[in-house]
């Protein structure tokens, strides 16, 4: 699955922050994407975008 393909359907997942997410996912570079779809494969059902780390840091540096 291409990037562009990844990141609209993991933003329509969820459709509450769909815009923040998108914009979280094509921020990352090549070393981040790559960590997000390893969470992504091993940990599968109980892998929440919203949860990570990255998204939770992401978030504070826009209300700063």
């Amino acid at each position: 699955m291409e990037r562009a393909e990844e990141i609209e359907k993991e933003s329509n997942k969820y459709s509450h922050e769909k815009e923040t997410i998108k914009d979280y996912l094509e921020q990352l570079n090549d070393t981040q994407w790559k960590g997000y779809l390893i969470a992504k494969q091993y940990l599968k059902s109980s892998f929440h975008l919203t949860k990570s780390n990255g998204y939770i840091e992401y978030k504070k540096s826009l209300l700063k």
